[in-house]
């Protein structure tokens, strides 16, 4: 996909609702939480949390596509948007701060729901 339409279909993506943005390794866990919005640092678009100078800076070219995927991270299993690059690495997760009904609401009204380079599904 092509870094506008990367960035089209994150921003998309953000509108759905909260998120708990994280970065997948085994041995940390850094999270950003709450509001997340396309943002500038410099003239460098990014992930930015809302009223924060927290933001997460991402490589386009180097992702593939968006799988869309529920994970049980200890509390239930919760609808989550994982970026994953050329050979299936994830490395940037999205946690959608809702339950299963919503999220499916807002995957049913994603305009790239059968694109290429997206995978899975929350209907």
């Amino acid at each position: 996909m092509d870094k506008d339409t990367f960035w089209k279909a994150l921003d998309d993506i953000l509108n759905f609702g909260e998120f708990v943005v994280a970065v997948p390794n085994a041995a940390v866990s850094a999270n950003i939480v709450g509001s997340i919005s396309i943002g500038r640092d410099g003239n460098e678009r990014v992930i930015d949390k809302d009223a924060c100078h927290c933001h997460v800076h991402l490589e386009p070219e180097k992702i593939k596509y968006f799988s869309f995927t529920f994970i049980d991270v200890g509390f239930g299993e919760e609808p989550c948007i994982e970026l994953k690059t050329q050979v299936d690495e994830t490395v940037l997760r999205l946690y959608l701060r809702a339950d299963r009904a919503t999220a499916r609401d807002v995957f049913a009204e994603f305009p790239y729901m059968n694109a290429e380079f997206v995978k899975g599904s929350w209907l």
